[in-house]
């Protein structure tokens, strides 16, 4: 393993299918820290690395594997310019990891680029004036905190007798990502690629029993609140229609959605703004833990120090 007086300055390459147990096991050593990342390669360990399309997990060039992994956007201009990160300090510095993403041939540096990080490398990135050869400046950092259920509960969450739990279908795209608060953030193309690839929840209100048959009785139901697994590892999208609220599908869904990653081996976590008390107390209720702080950090260029290195 490279130590910090041993680091070259390279670029990253997408990680193979057979390297990513390793890079999982790396992850895991660093938890719950590495928490962010470390759920986007589980979910491409247990369901395939076309499942995190249009995203890929990259990993640095070079012989010693290291715990620095980017969830990355694979086509040039994608919206948003977003990045997911996380690296060791012990492995390696900011000024290492910042010049490997300004080598990543798809971004649009005219544009905002979005890193998203654990809050305690902030500061070692808060300190560069550049990045590669790339004049930049930081805007104020967003501050969100991820909260884990650790184990499988058997909570009550039983519901009305009119509602009951089904999965996601692909045709429910389009509630789900109209409904989306941050739906700028991500296209509806993308929610249902999640939805095809990834454990969800739906709790359905049933449809008036007149005797038809079971095709006739799918069709009437109606799809009042949901949350789904986003091709980042967390879980996302919680929503209930207003007219259903107040009855628990929003827990019901969170838990029955929860215990299906852990019983398949994957971390059950959301990301939750510490302003949003109403979903702070609901999933402490349902025994998720507050785990550690990430940062959204907005990256703005501002001049090339060497125009020669980016024409």
């Amino acid at each position: 393993m490279a130590t910090l007086g041993e680091e070259v300055h390279v670029g990253l390459r997408q990680v193979r299918k057979d390297e990513l147990e390793a890079l999982k096991q790396r992850l895991a050593r660093h938890l719950p820290h590495s928490l962010a990342v470390y759920g986007a390669v589980s979910l491409a360990a247990r369901y395939g690395l076309h499942s995190q399309g249009p995203a890929s997990i990259l990993v640095p060039t070079g012989p010693r594997p290291s715990c620095l992994a980017v969830i990355a956007p694979i086509t040039s201009g994608t919206k948003p310019n977003a990045l997911r990160v996380f690296w060791s300090l012990e492995e390696h510095t900011a000024k290492d990891v910042t010049d490997r993403l300004s080598r990543l041939p798809h971004l649009d540096w005219n544009q905002p680029v979005l890193i998203n990080c654990v809050s305690t490398v902030l500061p070692s990135l808060q300190s560069l004036s550049s990045w590669g050869r790339r004049r930049v400046t930081l805007q104020a950092p967003h501050i969100v905190h991820l909260y884990q259920l650790k184990a499988p509960t058997t909570m009550n969450t039983k519901l009305p007798q009119m509602y009951h739990v089904t999965r996601l279908r692909k045709e429910d795209a389009s509630a789900v990502w109209t409904n989306w608060e941050f739906k700028t953030f991500d296209s509806m193309e993308n929610v249902r690629n999640d939805i095809i690839h990834f454990p969800s929840v739906g709790i359905r209100e049933r449809g008036p029993e007149d005797g038809a048959g079971s095709l006739q009785q799918e069709a009437e139901e109606i799809l009042v609140s949901w949350t789904r697994t986003h091709k980042f590892g967390l879980m996302r999208n919680t929503f209930t229609l207003p007219q259903h609220r107040r009855q628990g599908l929003a827990g019901a869904a969170t838990m029955a959605l929860a215990n299906q990653l852990l019983q398949e081996g994957l971390p059950a976590f959301v990301a939750i703004e510490e302003s949003n008390t109403a979903s702070v107390q609901l999933h402490e209720k349902l025994g998720f833990e507050r785990q550690i702080g990430v940062v959204d950090v907005e990256l703005l260029f501002t001049e090339a120090v060497n125009q020669d290195y980016l024409g």
